[in-house]
């Protein structure tokens, strides 16, 4: 599923539904937090809008194009860049090769799980970092393959092959160094046979 359509219920409202003072446009995000950032930016923008009872938020669409794009940049910022090393010395790596660059990331921990996360315009700085560092190779399953994803990385981790996983917006991929990389053909080889 398409996380922008995961995280946001847009609708365009037709004249069958009575919104007041001639709005015709709205839409609701599941979320309060990210709500209150849309209506935030809405006033910033000089945006007319309504809240409806049930938190929708309503707006005329001849501001579409600009409704689009506060959308786009609140659910950009909702879901920074991260990335989760599943090898404490690469992540080490990675962090040493931040700091040297001066990009400025957090790390989150969260029922078990480690990541670090960076500003959405340090991406590029962070991919060329993530070059240098030789982690080179991926893989991404499609969102309707996830048994197959959890059966490759328990492989991985089986066999020892150090790996991380960066997520970029909707895209989770499965990354190695070049160093591991014969012994991922392996495994891929072995689960290819065995219907991975």
């Amino acid at each position: 599923m398409n996380i922008f359509w995961g995280v946001l219920t847009s609708f365009v409202v037709g004249s069958a539904l009575a919104i007041p003072n001639g709005f015709d446009a709205g839409f609701k995000f599941h979320d309060a937090e990210t709500q209150e950032a849309i209506i935030k930016a809405f006033k910033e923008a000089g945006i007319v809008y309504q809240v409806q009872p049930d938190g929708s938020v309503s707006y005329l669409s001849k501001d579409e194009k600009r409704v689009s794009k506060i959308k786009m940049d609140i659910v950009r910022k909702s879901f920074p860049r991260h990335i989760q090393y599943y090898d404490k010395e690469a992540e080490q790596r990675f962090l040493q090769a931040l700091d040297n660059e001066k990009i400025s990331y957090e790390i989150k921990e969260k029922n078990g799980s480690r990541k670090v996360y960076w500003n959405e315009e340090d991406n590029e700085k962070v991919k060329e970092v993530r070059k240098k560092l030789s982690w080179d190779f991926s893989i991404r399953f499609s969102n309707s393959e996830k048994e197959r994803e959890q059966k490759f990385l328990k492989t991985l981790e089986d066999e020892k092959i150090a790996y991380s996983i960066v997520t970029e917006g909707n895209r989770r991929l499965i990354t190695w160094s070049k160093e591991e990389n014969e012994k991922v053909e392996d495994v891929l080889k072995k689960l290819s046979r065995t219907s991975l």
